[in-house]
């Protein structure tokens, strides 16, 4: 007997998981329940996936994955963004900036979402005044996406606005205390004002989630 409404269940549950960086309870449920996906269920299998291997370092699986939606979603922007935030954890900024090219913004999730993924290229490429113009845009867009918050958090720290940085990053932990970049972002930040104890405890909180730096 088939329990389409359960297995969608175990992949939403998959996902909150995986927000709260227990991957690995993630990437169980979500593999127990992948093979027997419908077509109608696949999309959100696929995403969900997807993000579970980038959690653990498999970005060329996740990749995998998410060109395999992009052939099924009808809406392909988001699926842009998130290559563009894998190659960007690859350090591959040529394969990242090809799949923003594709955007075209529909809505404000899109619009902010590129000012994100915008800032973090330029973050890897040390132009710390081009992220921080993009990141402010991104932060004016969407103020309460924690994620955004942080990278603007982190424009703020490499353009040594300090006292602005941690006044973000304090609210994003606050706000989203599974938030682990801001954690390692608030870490580097405790680094530069010289306070080692403070930055090895953001770190290890990173760390033991699982993040991986890479910015």
């Amino acid at each position: 007997q088939s329990f389409p409404q359960l297995k969608v269940a175990n992949l939403h549950k998959a996902y909150a998981l995986h927000a709260m960086y227990n991957t690995a309870e993630a990437q169980k449920l979500c593999d127990e329940v992948f093979d027997t996906l419908s077509k109608e269920e696949l999309p959100f299998g696929l995403t969900v996936r997807a993000f579970i291997n980038a959690r653990l370092g498999k970005m060329d699986l996740a990749i995998a994955d998410m060109k395999r939606l992009l052939e099924l979603a009808p809406r392909k922007q988001e699926c842009y963004l998130d290559l563009a935030l894998f190659y960007a954890h690859l350090g591959d900024i040529q394969e990242s900036q090809a799949n923003l090219d594709k955007v075209a913004p529909e809505t404000n999730f899109d619009e902010a979402n590129l000012g994100m993924h915008q800032a973090r290229l330029c973050l890897l490429q040390k132009d710390d005044k081009g992220a921080l113009k993009y990141a402010e845009h991104a932060f004016e867009k969407r103020p309460g996406q924690v994620d955004i918050r942080a990278i603007y958090g982190l424009a703020l720290i490499r353009n040594d606005r300090h006292e602005e940085a941690q006044r973000e990053l304090d609210l994003v932990v606050k706000t989203d205390p599974y938030c682990a970049n801001a954690y390692w972002f608030r870490g580097e930040l405790h680094e530069k004002l010289g306070d080692e104890e403070k930055a090895k405890q953001d770190r290890k909180v990173a760390t033991d989630y699982g993040y991986i730096p890479y910015l």
